[in-house]
């Protein structure tokens, strides 16, 4: 996926994933969505909305583009093994 910069190299306000979010501060997803909770309500569903991005980096911080570089291991790494998780659920619920 392509992120979204300004000048400054600072992560621009944009529709992300939920999980990629939580890796962009160093976090896991869960322990970033516990910390969210404390903070403000959280919607269902997969992304976050550029709205709530601006509002969450105003809580934490700015995400640099070199956040956004060492976090991207980490992250394709742990979609894959969603990808795995969710499809072990799949083939046990069909039994």
């Amino acid at each position: 996926m392509k992120y979204l910069f300004n000048e400054e190299g600072v992560l621009l306000p944009q529709r992300l994933l939920k999980c990629v979010l939580a890796f962009f501060y160093g976090k896991t997803p869960r322990h970033f969505r516990r910390e969210l909770q404390n903070i403000m309500p959280i919607k269902s569903g997969r992304y976050y909305s550029a709205v709530e991005v601006k509002k969450i980096m105003e809580k934490f911080d700015v995400i640099y583009q070199s956040d956004v570089e060492i976090a991207l291991p980490r992250i394709e790494k742990y979609l894959k093994n969603e990808k795995k998780r969710n499809k072990m659920r799949f083939l046990r619920s069909k039994h």
